[in-house]
Order: C-alpha cells, then sequence, then structure tokens
C-alpha cells in the first residue's frame, strides 16, 4: 500500500493547510475546501449561484482581466458548490504557483459580484433546471434524493429550485461569501514538485494576513438521517424504464463531526485527510499526517471497495451480468459519493 506523507500546519489565522510532495512533474494543485455547500443554503442554490459568478470580477480586476491572467501563463482556475464542501481548485506550472495563489487569494477574499453576472447566470441556471425536468435519468435522480433525504437540505439539487433561483441576489451572494468563506472555515491541500514546507509557505504569503471574523462560525441546524423504505413510481412517454435503488450509507467521518470547528485536536483531522485523497494518486484508506495515521471509517471504506467490485467499469459485477449475460439495461451506474453525513448507495 502506498502512503504519502502529509505535511500539516494551521496558520494563525484558522486556516488547515496540508501538503504533499509529488516530484513526478512540474505541476503544482491547490484545492481550497470551505465548509459550506448546498446544506447550508438558506436559499437553494445560493452555493452554486457564487461558484460561477465568483471568478467574475473583484474590485480591481474585471472578469477579462482575470481570464486572460490565467490563460497567459497555460493555467486553471475553477469554483465549485457541492453538497458538503465549497471548493476552489487551481493548477500551475511550479515557477507560477506563486502568482496564481495570488490571484486565487484576491477572487476568494474581495469578489465583486458584478450585478449583470449574477444575472446572466442565473438565467442559465435557471435553463439547466428546466432542462434537466426534460431528461428522465435527471427526473428519476431527482425523485430519488427527495424520497430518501425528504426535508435534508440532500433531497434539493445543488442547482436549487426555479423558484429559489429567481429570489437570488447580489446582497445574498454577499452574505453568504461573508459568512461560510472565512480563513478557520478553510482546509487547503498543496501537492506538486515544491517542497511541502515551501508550499506551505507560498500559500501563508497570500492567505495568511486573511483576518478571521469576530462572529463565529454558523453552523446549520439539520433534521436527522433515518432510513424510510417505501417505493416512487411515475409514467413518461419514452422507449426506456430507468431504475434507482438508493441505500443511506456510512459517513466519511468516524463520527458526526462535520460541525466541530477545523482545529488541530479535533476529529476533522480524518476529513483533512480525506479530503488531501482528492488531488493524491493514492486512493487507499490510510494516510498519514505529521506521523499520526487517520482512518477512513471501515464501513465506508469497505463500501467504496464494494462499489468498485459491483460497478466500476466494463468487467464489473453487475455491469457483467445485467448487460453481458441478461441483456437488460443499456446504461449502468453506481456511486457512493464521500461526506460528511449519511450519503446514498
Amino acid at each position: 500500500m502506498l502512503h504519502h506523507q502529509l505535511h500539516r500546519k494551521t496558520l494563525a489565522n484558522g486556516i488547515v493547510a496540508i501538503a504533499v510532495n509529488n516530484p513526478s512533474t512540474d505541476i503544482m494543485a491547490a484545492r481550497l475546501f470551505f465548509r459550506a455547500g448546498s446544506r447550508y443554503d438558506t436559499i437553494a442554490g445560493t452555493g452554486h449561484l457564487m461558484a460561477t459568478v465568483m471568478t467574475k470580477g473583484t474590485s480591481r480586476q474585471s472578469s477579462m482581466e482575470i481570464a486572460e491572467r490565467v490563460e497567459s501563463i497555460g493555467a486553471s482556475l475553477g469554483t465549485e458548490s457541492t453538497t458538503d464542501y465549497f471548493l476552489v481548485s487551481l493548477k500551475t506550472i511550479s515557477a507560477d504557483f506563486g502568482e496564481m495563489l495570488k490571484l486565487t487569494s484576491e477572487i476568494v477574499r474581495d469578489p465583486s459580484f458584478p450585478e449583470h453576472e449574477v444575472e446572466l447566470e442565473k438565467r442559465l441556471t435557471l435553463q439547466s433546471i428546466r432542462s434537466q425536468r426534460e431528461q428522465p435519468f435527471s427526473i428519476a435522480f431527482a425523485e430519488l434524493r427527495s424520497a430518501m433525504y425528504a426535508d435534508h437540505p440532500y433531497a434539493l439539487s445543488t442547482l436549487g429550485t426555479e423558484a429559489s433561483v429567481e429570489t437570488l441576489t447580489r446582497e445574498e451572494l454577499q452574505r453568504y461569501h461573508r459568512t461560510h468563506l472565512r480563513p478557520d472555515n478553510l482546509i487547503v491541500t498543496l501537492v506538486g514538485c515544491i517542497d511541502p514546507e515551501q508550499a506551505i509557505a507560498q500559500f501563508e504569503a497570500s492567505f495568511g494576513d486573511w483576518q478571521r471574523p469576530s462572529q463565529p462560525i454558523l453552523h446549520p441546524v439539520l433534521p436527522r438521517l433515518t432510513p424510510r423504505p417505501h417505493r416512487v413510481g411515475f409514467a413518461q412517454e419514452t422507449q426506456q424504464s430507468i431504475v434507482m435503488l438508493g441505500y443511506l450509507a456510512p459517513s466519511v467521518l468516524p463520527i458526526d463531526a462535520s460541525d466541530l470547528p477545523i482545529g488541530e485536536t479535533d476529529p476533522r483531522n480524518n476529513l483533512a485527510a480525506c479530503l488531501a485523497a482528492a488531488v493524491t494518486p493514492d486512493d487507499s484508506a490510510r494516510f498519514s499526517s505529521n506521523g499520526l495515521d487517520h482512518d477512513v471509517p471501515s464501513d465506508y471504506a469497505a463500501l467504496k471497495l464494494l462499489n468498485t467490485y459491483l460497478g466500476n467499469g466494463l468487467s464489473s459485477r453487475l455491469f457483467v451480468e445485467l448487460r453481458e449475460n441478461v441483456a437488460l439495461p443499456m446504461m449502468f451506474r453506481r456511486s457512493i459519493p464521500p461526506a460528511s453525513k449519511l450519503r446514498s448507495l
């Protein structure tokens, strides 16, 4: 089993930085994980809309200027809102890593959310929501999600609903940004050919002066997820049938620690290690940080292995049995996404 030595440092402002050396290529990658995402939305779709607009300008640079800076050095910079975290990611050659970190810091800390960009992205999001209602697979997945999660935020798409997106404003994005994008709510992973201590030092040069707010971090009060076995079905005028089975599955955390502060001694060290795995080539269930091992819960790790055996690729058990031997489905998918709460398989 491969091991990657994780170098971990908590900055004075509360940011948890994790660095891994990968000398195989002259590339540096960074991922900034904020404890945000759709389960923190007070209005469904807020995180997603903020992700689409966040790189469209700061108080000092326009959307075009930002795009030109990124493209001029052949780098990549993106944002994404998932159910459990808000992600800012970048990749560039090591020589430009410091410059990209400065640009990322400006975007993360000082987005301007131009009004015309907000309205444009709202229209595009509404188009995506309406388009999903015309796709049988998307309809089935939305029904499954709603049936499993009921009044929990997991029941809704990260896009939100037509009604909720219509109400979103620039002011709501600014409020969401102030509330959740703060240094003491951030874990960053740095992977590449630069020495880990040097990589953390470069990151600290751009983010170390970011002051944490005096207000405490807000945590949503969410309903507890409990199994409610039942069947949902509906008819459509289509030649294909879609069957989905969903089960509540273990969390990526050993305990329900997703709402605890990020710190040196709290159980979210496990989450930090798991997040680091997203940018390292090792897909094992154990990671080393400062000489301490952090285990992904055994049930979650076992289900990931089972998930791969059953449905990962053309040689998987379910694909062979259902497609090759019985000739039933034209398409087969399975997933067990990492999450801080119970998720579906």
